[in-house]
C-alpha cells in the first residue's frame, strides 16, 4: 500500500479492490494536498507529448440507503476507475472524489456532509481542479470523462479550465437538483448549477452516453444537458444499468467520434 495510507477495515478492502482494478492497467495510486482535502488519484503517463485521458469517480458510497449516510464514501465498485482502467491512451489519470480512499481520522475537513450534501458544492469542484493542475503537465491537453455524479464535475471543470479539449460523460448527473426532485430526496443546497452551465460548453466536442436500463439517472437529464449545450454536444444511449455494462464497452464507445472535434 502507498506510503502514508492507513486504511482499516472496509475501506482497506475497497482500496484493495481499486487496485486490483488500476495495478494491471499500470495506473499507479497517489495522494495530492490540495487548499481543502487530500484527494486520491491513480495515475499513467508514457508519452508527454500526447493529451491526457482524466476520469472523474462517481459519488462511491455516500449513502448506505435512503435515509443513512455512509459513515465514508469509498466506493465498493469504482466504475470511473474501472473505465480508466480500459483506456488504452498513453496519459491516464483517475481521480476520487474528496474523502475517498484516505484516512478520514487524519482529514478534519472530511466530513459526512462532504460527500452527501456537500458534494457538489463550490469547495469539491476546486479541490478537484486543484488536483489535476498538480497531477498533469502544466501544457498538456485534457479529454475529460465523468462518471455518474463524477459528470457533474467533469462539467464544471471543462466549463472553468483552458486546457480541456472535449468532455465525455457516462450515466451523468448533469443536474443534481433535477435529479433530487426525480428521486423526491432532500436538496443540496451548496450544490453549484451544473446545468446552468452547458451554454457555456457549446463549443467543447462532448458526448453523454446513458444506460437504457438506468434507474438512477433519468433520460431527461442527459438530454436537456446535451440540448442547451447545442451542436456540438451529442447523447447515445447504450445498454446498460447506471453501474454495469459500461467496461466491456468502453473501448469501443471510446473510439465514437465527437462533434465539433478537431486532430488534438
Amino acid at each position: 500500500m502507498a506510503a502514508g495510507l492507513s486504511l482499516a477495515g472496509c475501506a482497506a478492502d475497497r482500496f484493495a479492490s481499486a487496485e486490483k482494478i488500476a495495478a494491471p492497467a499500470g495506473l499507479q495510486f497517489r495522494t495530492t494536498q490540495t487548499t481543502s482535502y487530500r484527494l486520491a488519484a491513480w495515475k499513467r503517463m508514457s508519452d508527454p507529448s500526447q493529451p491526457v485521458h482524466v476520469y472523474i469517480e462517481g459519488d462511491g458510497l455516500a449513502w448506505l440507503d435512503r435515509n443513512r449516510p455512509s459513515p465514508d464514501p469509498t466506493p465498493r465498485h469504482p466504475l470511473g476507475l474501472a473505465l480508466a482502467a480500459r483506456d488504452p491512451a498513453p496519459n491516464v489519470i483517475a481521480i476520487a472524489r474528496p474523502c475517498m480512499y484516505v484516512d478520514l481520522s487524519r482529514q478534519p475537513s472530511c466530513r459526512i456532509e462532504t460527500w452527501t450534501d456537500g458534494r457538489f458544492d463550490q469547495s469539491a469542484i476546486a479541490a478537484i481542479d486543484q488536483a489535476l493542475t498538480q497531477l498533469k503537465p502544466a501544457n498538456m491537453r485534457v479529454h475529460l470523462v465523468g462518471y455518474s455524479g463524477g459528470a457533474a464535475i467533469a462539467a464544471a471543470l471543462a466549463a472553468r479550465r483552458q486546457d480541456v479539449v472535449s468532455l465525455r460523460t457516462v450515466a451523468g448527473n448533469l443536474d443534481p437538483a433535477a435529479i433530487t426532485r426525480f428521486h423526491r430526496v432532500s436538496p443540496m443546497p451548496t450544490a453549484i448549477d451544473i446545468a446552468a452551465m452547458a451554454p457555456a460548453l457549446a463549443a467543447m466536442p462532448q458526448r453523454h452516453f446513458m444506460g437504457t436500463k438506468d434507474t438512477v439517472i433519468p433520460a431527461f437529464v442527459i438530454e436537456q444537458f446535451a440540448k442547451n449545450a447545442g451542436r456540438c454536444a451529442a447523447v447515445s444511449r447504450v445498454v446498460a444499468t447506471h453501474g454495469e455494462g459500461w467496461t466491456e464497452q468502453w473501448p469501443a464507445l471510446l473510439r465514437m467520434p465527437l462533434p465539433c472535434e478537431q486532430a488534438q
